[in-house]
């Protein structure tokens, strides 16, 4: 390959990982200096002297290996790209920081170098990862700093521009342009429009319990078995007055008695907790609530103490 070539397909690797994948030209020379290490600088794509004896060796800019050689070929195979074209080797090494987790986190810490040279050391050791018989730091070190001087000042940077933010609806610009309002203060009302906090979320309303649905739903004057709960007294005082002996069975007949819902459901399912005893106060309370039900089948009265 002819200097020409070289530079030609070093300049185009620089700027295309520059834009890319977000290094700057100090970091692109030290990757594009030792890839043009492990190609005898682009000329040749097949590994001329396997590690393995009879295996197929490393192919590409990158002389990839094994499966990563495997995977290299399928994909350029699946795009129909030639393995020996730019395309496809850029494209697959793009591909390879992009989607393979692994392969990403390794050259993340590309970006940590500030030298070429550190660059062209880090993405040989954690990416590339060849042989140490192959990795001759030195040569890398001369092929980077060749691209440094040679090729990296031919090359017009494109200037980085950072994200425009996002911009409010329609209807507010439009009516600060009806009122008047110029350049500087429209842009001004757009700003605090863009970056005012956002609107607290409200919080979801707790969910009562029984007894509180029968607080909420308590009349003014409260009956017998409200009198006897205590609607207006603390939820302590309430389960502390159940566990009194007898306060089941006071509370099931104050239900029966009481056409209040919200009442016999709180106290159906208190009641219902309390084990055997507590079924069958539960059960004598469903059987003098309903008047159709023969008197010969009411369970005997609950002795729960």
């Amino acid at each position: 390959m002819s200097p020409v070539e070289f530079n030609e397909i070093s300049s185009r690797l620089v700027s295309d990982t520059v834009r890319d994948l977000r290094l700057t030209p100090a970091q692109a020379s030290g990757v594009v200096g030792s890839s043009a290490h492990e190609t005898g600088g682009f000329q040749f794509m097949q590994e001329l002297r396997p590690v393995v004896q009879g295996s197929q060796g490393g192919y590409g800019f990158a002389q990839w290996t094994g499966g990563r050689r495997d995977n290299f070929e399928k994909w350029a195979k699946e795009r129909g790209l030639d393995i020996n074209s730019y395309e496809a080797n850029y494209g697959f090494m793009r591909h390879e920081i992009e989607t393979v987790p692994f392969e990403r986190r390794r050259f993340d810490e590309v970006r940590n170098a500030t030298t070429p040279g550190e660059a062209a050391k880090v993405f040989t050791e954690r990416w590339l990862r060849p042989d140490k018989d192959h990795v001759r730091m030195g040569d890398r070190v001369n092929w980077t700093n060749r691209i440094v001087n040679e090729v990296v000042p031919t090359i017009s940077f494109e200037p980085r521009v950072a994200p425009t933010p996002a911009t409010p609806s329609l209807p507010l610009q439009s009516a600060l342009l009806a009122r008047g309002a110029t350049d500087q203060a429209l842009q001004s009302a757009l700003n605090a429009r863009v970056n005012a906090p956002p609107m607290p979320r409200p919080r979801p309303q707790q969910s009562q319990s029984p007894l509180g649905a029968i607080d909420a739903a308590a009349p003014r004057q409260p009956s017998p078995a409200m009198a006897y709960l205590g609607p207006f007294a603390p939820r302590q005082q309430a389960q502390q007055d159940l566990t009194q002996p007898g306060a089941v069975q006071r509370s099931v007949q104050a239900a029966s008695q009481s056409q209040n819902p919200a009442l016999q459901a709180a106290l159906s399912a208190r009641v219902s907790g309390r084990g055997r005893h507590g079924r069958q106060c539960l059960r004598a309370m469903q059987a003098r609530t309903a008047p159709s039900q023969p008197a010969a089948r009411l369970p005997r009265p609950c002795r729960h103490r």
